[in-house]
């Protein structure tokens, strides 16, 4: 086995696996998809932070709750059950 290779797999300096990239996959790229519009509390604090994302391909807007190692994502409702969606 060649220096740079472990077990088979191509490694780059970084010791990252080559073949991701050779996939096209893209380990750095950032999706975009979720905007925050509003923002409340603080994870310093028992009641975590608090966030509506809105979906930037559906207009489905979503509160998500973060506290401490746990966190939740559910479609934001209206007063008739219905998913809020921005347009």
């Amino acid at each position: 086995m060649s220096e740079g290779q472990e077990g088979g797999v191509e490694k780059d300096y970084n010791n990252r696996n080559l073949t991701l990239e050779k996939r096209g996959i893209n380990m750095a790229k950032k999706e975009e998809r979720f905007e925050v519009i509003f923002r409340d509390g603080s994870q310093l604090k028992d009641e975590g932070v608090r966030q509506i994302l809105v979906d930037k391909e559906t207009g489905v807007n979503y509160l998500c709750w973060k506290s401490g190692y746990g966190a939740s994502i559910t479609p934001l409702l209206d007063s008739e059950g219905k998913v809020i969606v921005t347009k």
